[in-house]
Protein backbone atom coordinates (compact mmCIF):
# COMPACT_ATOMS: atom_id res chain seq x y z
CA UNK A 1 0.00 0.00 0.00
CA UNK A 2 1.34 3.56 -0.86
CA UNK A 3 1.26 5.88 1.77
CA UNK A 4 -0.34 9.47 1.12
CA UNK A 5 2.29 12.17 2.11
CA UNK A 6 -0.52 14.88 2.46
CA UNK A 7 -3.89 14.98 3.75
CA UNK A 8 -6.88 15.34 0.55
CA UNK A 9 -6.68 19.13 -0.35
CA UNK A 10 -10.29 21.05 -0.06
CA UNK A 11 -12.28 22.42 -3.66
CA UNK A 12 -11.46 25.84 -2.90
CA UNK A 13 -7.71 24.74 -2.29
CA UNK A 14 -7.31 22.77 -5.14
CA UNK A 15 -9.63 25.63 -7.12
CA UNK A 16 -6.93 28.02 -5.87
CA UNK A 17 -3.85 26.09 -7.03
CA UNK A 18 -5.28 25.23 -10.40
CA UNK A 19 -5.64 28.91 -11.06
CA UNK A 20 -2.72 30.15 -9.71
CA UNK A 21 -0.54 27.06 -12.15
CA UNK A 22 -2.68 28.01 -15.29
CA UNK A 23 -1.71 31.41 -15.07
CA UNK A 24 1.98 30.91 -15.07
CA UNK A 25 1.58 28.49 -17.72
CA UNK A 26 -0.42 31.03 -19.94
CA UNK A 27 2.55 33.17 -19.68
CA UNK A 28 4.58 30.49 -21.75
CA UNK A 29 3.04 31.11 -24.96
CA UNK A 30 2.45 34.55 -24.67
CA UNK A 31 6.35 35.10 -23.65
CA UNK A 32 7.37 33.06 -26.93
CA UNK A 33 4.69 35.49 -28.81
CA UNK A 34 7.06 38.50 -27.27
CA UNK A 35 10.20 36.58 -28.47
CA UNK A 36 8.81 35.39 -31.48
CA UNK A 37 5.79 37.92 -33.08
CA UNK A 38 5.37 35.90 -36.48
CA UNK A 39 6.26 32.82 -34.82
CA UNK A 40 2.40 30.85 -34.32
CA UNK A 41 1.83 27.99 -32.18
CA UNK A 42 0.58 24.55 -32.27
CA UNK A 43 -3.41 25.56 -30.89
CA UNK A 44 -2.83 28.71 -33.77
CA UNK A 45 -3.18 25.84 -36.72
CA UNK A 46 -6.16 24.26 -35.31
CA UNK A 47 -7.52 28.06 -34.13
CA UNK A 48 -6.55 29.26 -38.53
CA UNK A 49 -8.56 25.75 -38.98
CA UNK A 50 -11.72 27.28 -36.82
CA UNK A 51 -11.69 30.10 -38.50
CA UNK A 52 -11.56 28.47 -42.01
CA UNK A 53 -14.37 26.44 -40.83
CA UNK A 54 -16.73 29.05 -40.30
CA UNK A 55 -16.31 30.74 -43.25
CA UNK A 56 -16.62 27.99 -45.16
CA UNK A 57 -12.70 27.53 -46.34
CA UNK A 58 -10.78 24.50 -47.06
CA UNK A 59 -7.62 24.64 -44.82
CA UNK A 60 -5.77 22.44 -45.24
CA UNK A 61 -4.21 23.31 -49.01
CA UNK A 62 -3.14 26.22 -46.66
CA UNK A 63 -0.89 25.20 -44.27
CA UNK A 64 2.77 24.53 -44.30
CA UNK A 65 6.03 26.47 -45.79
CA UNK A 66 5.55 29.56 -47.36
CA UNK A 67 1.46 29.19 -47.69
CA UNK A 68 -1.16 31.19 -46.10
CA UNK A 69 -0.97 29.81 -42.82
CA UNK A 70 3.08 29.42 -42.55
CA UNK A 71 4.13 26.70 -40.72
CA UNK A 72 6.87 24.22 -40.87
CA UNK A 73 4.09 21.53 -41.51
CA UNK A 74 1.10 20.24 -42.94
CA UNK A 75 -2.28 20.49 -41.05
CA UNK A 76 -2.28 16.97 -39.11
CA UNK A 77 -5.33 18.06 -36.95
CA UNK A 78 -8.70 16.54 -38.15
CA UNK A 79 -11.99 18.88 -38.30
CA UNK A 80 -12.97 17.40 -34.51
CA UNK A 81 -10.22 19.74 -33.33
CA UNK A 82 -11.01 22.51 -35.12
CA UNK A 83 -14.57 22.21 -34.12
CA UNK A 84 -13.13 22.41 -30.93
CA UNK A 85 -11.68 25.56 -31.78
CA UNK A 86 -14.30 27.48 -32.81
CA UNK A 87 -15.29 28.88 -29.18
CA UNK A 88 -11.44 30.94 -28.96
CA UNK A 89 -11.48 31.29 -33.00
CA UNK A 90 -12.82 34.95 -32.08
CA UNK A 91 -9.78 35.68 -30.09
CA UNK A 92 -6.51 37.13 -31.68
CA UNK A 93 -4.39 33.92 -32.07
CA UNK A 94 -1.89 34.75 -29.66
CA UNK A 95 -4.62 35.24 -27.22
CA UNK A 96 -6.64 31.99 -28.02
CA UNK A 97 -3.66 30.24 -27.69
CA UNK A 98 -2.71 31.62 -24.35
CA UNK A 99 -6.34 31.13 -23.10
CA UNK A 100 -6.32 27.36 -24.39
CA UNK A 101 -3.31 26.94 -22.20
CA UNK A 102 -5.13 28.52 -19.29
CA UNK A 103 -8.09 26.24 -19.43
CA UNK A 104 -6.28 23.40 -20.23
CA UNK A 105 -3.81 23.86 -17.69
CA UNK A 106 -6.01 24.67 -14.96
CA UNK A 107 -8.31 21.40 -15.37
CA UNK A 108 -4.97 19.26 -15.21
CA UNK A 109 -3.70 21.06 -12.02
CA UNK A 110 -7.58 20.40 -10.36
CA UNK A 111 -7.63 17.06 -11.81
CA UNK A 112 -4.37 15.53 -10.40
CA UNK A 113 -5.06 16.91 -6.84
CA UNK A 114 -8.37 15.18 -5.74
CA UNK A 115 -6.67 13.12 -3.11
CA UNK A 116 -3.29 15.34 -2.31
CA UNK A 117 -0.89 17.56 -4.26
CA UNK A 118 1.96 15.06 -5.07
CA UNK A 119 1.53 14.91 -8.84
CA UNK A 120 1.73 18.73 -9.02
CA UNK A 121 5.58 17.87 -9.76
CA UNK A 122 4.13 17.08 -12.88
CA UNK A 123 4.20 20.90 -13.80
CA UNK A 124 7.87 22.23 -13.98
CA UNK A 125 9.01 18.77 -16.20
CA UNK A 126 10.22 19.91 -19.51
CA UNK A 127 7.37 17.32 -21.36
CA UNK A 128 4.79 20.32 -19.55
CA UNK A 129 6.75 23.25 -20.24
CA UNK A 130 7.31 22.37 -24.36
CA UNK A 131 3.66 21.76 -24.13
CA UNK A 132 2.63 25.15 -22.39
CA UNK A 133 5.08 27.20 -24.80
CA UNK A 134 3.88 25.09 -27.79
CA UNK A 135 0.62 25.68 -26.85
CA UNK A 136 -0.29 21.61 -27.17
CA UNK A 137 -3.18 19.29 -26.57
CA UNK A 138 -1.14 16.85 -24.36
CA UNK A 139 -2.05 18.78 -21.04
CA UNK A 140 -5.96 18.91 -22.06
CA UNK A 141 -5.34 15.11 -22.82
CA UNK A 142 -3.99 14.26 -19.47
CA UNK A 143 -6.77 16.00 -17.64
CA UNK A 144 -9.35 13.80 -19.89
CA UNK A 145 -7.86 11.06 -17.97
CA UNK A 146 -8.78 11.96 -14.86
CA UNK A 147 -12.45 13.87 -15.52
CA UNK A 148 -14.28 11.38 -17.44
CA UNK A 149 -16.98 13.99 -18.35
CA UNK A 150 -13.94 15.93 -20.50
CA UNK A 151 -13.52 12.83 -22.24
CA UNK A 152 -15.48 14.36 -25.82
CA UNK A 153 -11.34 16.43 -25.88
CA UNK A 154 -9.77 13.31 -27.20
CA UNK A 155 -11.32 13.53 -30.41
CA UNK A 156 -8.97 16.30 -31.40
CA UNK A 157 -6.26 13.93 -31.69
CA UNK A 158 -7.92 10.28 -32.66
CA UNK A 159 -3.95 8.39 -32.51
CA UNK A 160 -3.46 9.49 -28.72
CA UNK A 161 -7.31 9.68 -27.74
CA UNK A 162 -7.90 6.53 -28.61
CA UNK A 163 -4.92 5.30 -26.58
CA UNK A 164 -6.40 6.88 -23.21
CA UNK A 165 -9.45 6.12 -23.94
CA UNK A 166 -9.15 2.62 -23.93
CA UNK A 167 -6.59 2.36 -21.21
CA UNK A 168 -9.31 4.00 -18.62
CA UNK A 169 -11.70 1.50 -17.11
CA UNK A 170 -14.09 4.47 -16.57
CA UNK A 171 -17.36 3.58 -18.72
CA UNK A 172 -17.92 7.22 -18.65
CA UNK A 173 -14.77 8.35 -20.17
CA UNK A 174 -15.08 5.81 -23.29
CA UNK A 175 -18.58 6.95 -23.74
CA UNK A 176 -17.95 10.49 -23.24
CA UNK A 177 -15.19 10.31 -25.92
CA UNK A 178 -17.33 8.24 -28.44
CA UNK A 179 -20.63 10.44 -27.91
CA UNK A 180 -17.94 14.09 -28.11
CA UNK A 181 -16.47 12.44 -31.23
CA UNK A 182 -19.60 11.45 -33.08
CA UNK A 183 -21.13 15.34 -32.30
CA UNK A 184 -17.91 16.57 -33.19
CA UNK A 185 -17.25 15.06 -36.21
CA UNK A 186 -21.20 15.17 -37.43
CA UNK A 187 -20.71 18.90 -36.84
CA UNK A 188 -17.53 19.18 -38.78
CA UNK A 189 -18.90 17.41 -41.87
CA UNK A 190 -21.84 20.01 -42.24
CA UNK A 191 -19.19 22.83 -42.15
CA UNK A 192 -16.38 21.22 -44.53
CA UNK A 193 -18.18 18.02 -45.83
CA UNK A 194 -14.57 17.21 -47.48
CA UNK A 195 -11.83 17.15 -44.79
CA UNK A 196 -11.52 13.60 -44.30
CA UNK A 197 -9.97 12.92 -47.53
CA UNK A 198 -7.38 15.89 -47.07
CA UNK A 199 -6.72 15.31 -43.75
CA UNK A 200 -5.74 11.38 -44.64
CA UNK A 201 -3.71 12.72 -47.18
CA UNK A 202 -1.69 14.75 -44.83
CA UNK A 203 -1.32 12.50 -42.41
CA UNK A 204 -0.06 9.78 -44.58
CA UNK A 205 2.71 11.94 -46.33
CA UNK A 206 3.92 13.11 -42.44
CA UNK A 207 7.21 11.50 -41.07
CA UNK A 208 5.26 9.63 -37.61
CA UNK A 209 6.86 6.94 -35.31
CA UNK A 210 5.56 4.43 -33.42
CA UNK A 211 7.54 4.43 -29.88
CA UNK A 212 7.40 0.52 -29.17
CA UNK A 213 9.23 0.28 -32.25
CA UNK A 214 12.09 2.24 -31.59
CA UNK A 215 15.40 1.29 -29.63
CA UNK A 216 14.10 -0.77 -26.60
CA UNK A 217 10.62 -0.11 -27.31
CA UNK A 218 9.70 -3.68 -26.58
CA UNK A 219 10.54 -3.50 -22.89
CA UNK A 220 6.95 -1.54 -22.66
CA UNK A 221 5.41 -4.83 -22.66
CA UNK A 222 6.41 -5.86 -19.30
CA UNK A 223 3.37 -3.16 -18.52
CA UNK A 224 1.47 -6.65 -19.70
CA UNK A 225 2.41 -8.60 -16.14
CA UNK A 226 0.25 -5.44 -14.77
CA UNK A 227 -2.73 -5.32 -17.15
CA UNK A 228 -5.51 -5.05 -15.19
CA UNK A 229 -3.65 -1.60 -13.78
CA UNK A 230 -4.96 1.33 -15.57
CA UNK A 231 -1.75 3.27 -16.14
CA UNK A 232 -0.11 -0.06 -17.27
CA UNK A 233 -2.34 0.26 -20.25
CA UNK A 234 -1.87 3.92 -20.75
CA UNK A 235 1.78 3.23 -21.37
CA UNK A 236 1.53 0.26 -23.27
CA UNK A 237 -1.28 1.92 -25.62
CA UNK A 238 0.32 5.12 -26.42
CA UNK A 239 3.88 3.43 -27.31
CA UNK A 240 1.51 1.60 -30.12
CA UNK A 241 -0.12 4.97 -31.40
CA UNK A 242 1.72 7.06 -34.55
CA UNK A 243 2.93 10.03 -32.93
CA UNK A 244 5.01 12.81 -34.39
CA UNK A 245 7.64 12.29 -31.70
CA UNK A 246 7.84 15.49 -29.89
CA UNK A 247 8.84 15.38 -26.22
CA UNK A 248 5.32 17.16 -24.98
CA UNK A 249 3.41 13.66 -25.88
CA UNK A 250 5.36 11.78 -22.96
CA UNK A 251 3.10 14.22 -20.39
CA UNK A 252 0.50 11.72 -19.88
CA UNK A 253 3.32 9.41 -18.68
CA UNK A 254 3.56 11.72 -15.75
CA UNK A 255 0.37 10.74 -14.28
CA UNK A 256 1.63 6.96 -13.48
CA UNK A 257 2.99 8.51 -10.26
CA UNK A 258 1.06 7.78 -6.94
CA UNK A 259 3.53 9.06 -4.10
CA UNK A 260 5.25 12.30 -4.48
CA UNK A 261 8.72 10.56 -4.73
CA UNK A 262 7.09 8.73 -7.86
CA UNK A 263 6.36 12.47 -9.36
CA UNK A 264 9.68 13.63 -8.66
CA UNK A 265 11.38 10.61 -10.41
CA UNK A 266 8.92 10.89 -13.54
CA UNK A 267 9.55 14.73 -13.77
CA UNK A 268 13.33 14.15 -13.50
CA UNK A 269 13.89 12.07 -15.41
CA UNK A 270 11.51 12.98 -18.45
CA UNK A 271 13.19 16.46 -17.52
CA UNK A 272 16.81 15.14 -18.20
CA UNK A 273 15.56 13.25 -21.44
CA UNK A 274 14.77 16.63 -22.88
CA UNK A 275 17.92 18.07 -22.38
CA UNK A 276 19.55 15.30 -23.82
CA UNK A 277 17.76 16.45 -27.01
CA UNK A 278 18.78 19.77 -26.60
CA UNK A 279 22.79 19.03 -26.26
CA UNK A 280 22.90 15.89 -28.86
CA UNK A 281 20.26 16.80 -31.30
CA UNK A 282 20.35 19.67 -33.94
CA UNK A 283 20.52 20.42 -37.18
CA UNK A 284 19.16 17.15 -38.48
CA UNK A 285 16.40 16.17 -40.87
CA UNK A 286 13.15 15.94 -39.57
CA UNK A 287 12.78 11.95 -39.88
CA UNK A 288 15.63 11.59 -38.11
CA UNK A 289 15.19 14.00 -35.32
CA UNK A 290 11.79 12.57 -34.66
CA UNK A 291 13.44 8.91 -34.16
CA UNK A 292 16.22 9.70 -32.03
CA UNK A 293 13.46 11.95 -30.32
CA UNK A 294 11.43 8.77 -29.86
CA UNK A 295 14.45 6.80 -28.66
CA UNK A 296 14.88 9.21 -25.82
CA UNK A 297 11.29 9.31 -25.16
CA UNK A 298 11.52 5.30 -24.19
CA UNK A 299 14.68 5.46 -22.37
CA UNK A 300 13.39 8.82 -19.90
CA UNK A 301 10.03 8.27 -19.82
CA UNK A 302 8.44 5.53 -21.27
CA UNK A 303 10.61 3.21 -19.27
CA UNK A 304 11.16 4.91 -15.56
CA UNK A 305 6.87 4.92 -15.96
CA UNK A 306 7.21 1.32 -16.28
CA UNK A 307 9.58 0.17 -14.07
CA UNK A 308 7.03 2.40 -11.24
CA UNK A 309 4.20 0.10 -12.12
CA UNK A 310 6.02 -3.17 -11.61
CA UNK A 311 6.55 -2.16 -8.57
CA UNK A 312 2.63 -2.07 -8.14
CA UNK A 313 0.32 -5.68 -7.61
CA UNK A 314 -1.79 -6.32 -10.61
CA UNK A 315 -5.38 -6.23 -8.75
CA UNK A 316 -6.64 -2.84 -10.79
CA UNK A 317 -6.53 -0.54 -8.18
CA UNK A 318 -5.11 2.71 -9.99
CA UNK A 319 -4.25 5.91 -8.52
CA UNK A 320 -6.80 8.16 -6.88
CA UNK A 321 -6.79 10.50 -9.49
CA UNK A 322 -7.40 7.92 -12.08
CA UNK A 323 -11.22 6.92 -13.12
CA UNK A 324 -11.88 3.77 -11.95
CA UNK A 325 -14.16 0.80 -11.69
CA UNK A 326 -13.53 0.93 -8.08
CA UNK A 327 -15.03 3.38 -6.02
CA UNK A 328 -13.50 5.61 -3.61
CA UNK A 329 -14.06 7.91 -0.84
CA UNK A 330 -15.76 11.33 -1.96
CA UNK A 331 -13.67 14.26 -2.92
CA UNK A 332 -13.48 17.12 0.02
CA UNK A 333 -15.72 20.28 -0.70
Amino acid sequence: MFRRTMSQPSFRARLTVAVIIATLAALFPLAEHVRLPTRPTDFGIVWFGAKSFIHGINPYPLVGPGLTYDWDWAELYPGTAMVLAIPLSWLPEFVAAAAFVWISTALLAYAVTAKGWDLLFLFPSSAFIVAARAAQWSPLFSAAFCLPWLGFVLAAKPNLGAAIALASDSRRLLMSALAGGVILLVISLILMPGWPLDWIAKVRAAHVIIPFGRLGGFLVLLNLLKWRRPEARLILFLACVPQTGSWYDALPLLLVAQTRRESQILSLTSSFGYLMILLLIHGQPEAQFNREVSNLMIAFAYLPATLVVLRRPNDGKPPAWFPSRYPGPRLAT
